[in-house]
């Protein structure tokens, strides 16, 4: 059972309201089973993030895997010996942690992405707010006192390519909650994580921002109405009914 009193516990996030945009079922399952491991492309966009934004902290969250050769008992020896004393940190290999490094040189040659970040007073700063007397929370990537700052990775960084991804991942819906909850502008940097590691910085635009209002209010609504009916095992035809009918792109 879904009630107000749970959700102050444990608030709605951008993360559990794109699931819920799939299906009541999702946003379930993201909340009560067991989180997955990072893919390496999570891995490579945490990285990128920590030594973007907070260099300093990089040796407390990360560990970069020594060469040890685990087929022999003493090699076994030192990657347990290692796993053990990094138990609490994200262990990645040397060619990932040079590959980061690579991309992270790259978007520091460019003056408006630094120039982002060094006026940003804060990092990785939570926030809390109640949408439509739904309690939400999150955290965002810098603060600055003109906007909030979001860094996204992404393979192919081309802005059209980008548009349509951020998209499809539903990225307007945290836009919105940041613009929101902070009633400041909306930049990102993005960063290609592919040669030649392009990147720039960009605002979010008012429609960019008003479609994510927009959804966030009937989500929220959906979401209510699932609180008042225990509706949250429902799938794919919970709030609409199914049709097979040919795609929007299709062309006539």
């Amino acid at each position: 059972m879904i009630s107000l009193e749970t959700l102050r516990e444990r608030p709605l996030s951008f993360s559990s309201m794109k699931e819920f945009s799939k299906s009541p079922r999702h946003y379930l399952d993201y909340i009560t089973k067991p989180k997955t491991p990072p893919t390496d492309a999570m891995k490579l966009g945490s990285v990128i993030h920590c030594m973007l934004l907070r260099p300093e902290a990089f040796n407390d969250e990360f560990a970069v895997a020594p060469d040890i050769n685990k087929r022999t008992n003493a090699g076994k020896e030192e990657w347990a010996a290692f796993t053990a004393q990094n138990a609490d940190k994200l262990v990645i290999g040397n060619d990932d942690y040079e590959h980061a490094r690579r991309i992270v040189d790259s978007v520091l040659t460019s003056n408006d992405i630094r120039n982002l970040i060094q006026n940003c007073y804060d990092f990785e700063q939570e926030w809390q707010m109640d949408v439509d007397d739904l309690p939400y929370r999150g955290f965002y990537d810098g603060i600055s006192e003109e906007y909030i700052l979001e860094v996204k990775t992404i393979k192919d960084a081309n802005p059209k390519n980008v548009m349509f991804e951020f998209y499809k991942s539903k990225y307007h819906l945290q836009a919105a909650l940041y613009a929101m909850s902070s009633g400041k502008d909306v930049y990102y940097i993005v960063i290609e994580t592919s040669e030649p590691y392009l990147s720039y910085a960009a605002p979010s635009t008012v429609q960019y921002i008003q479609k994510g209002a927009d959804e966030i209010g009937t989500l929220n609504e959906r979401f209510k109405m699932c609180m008042n009916m225990n509706g949250f095992r429902g799938g794919y035809n919970f709030f609409n009914e199914i049709k097979i009918d040919l795609p929007f792109s299709v062309d006539k």
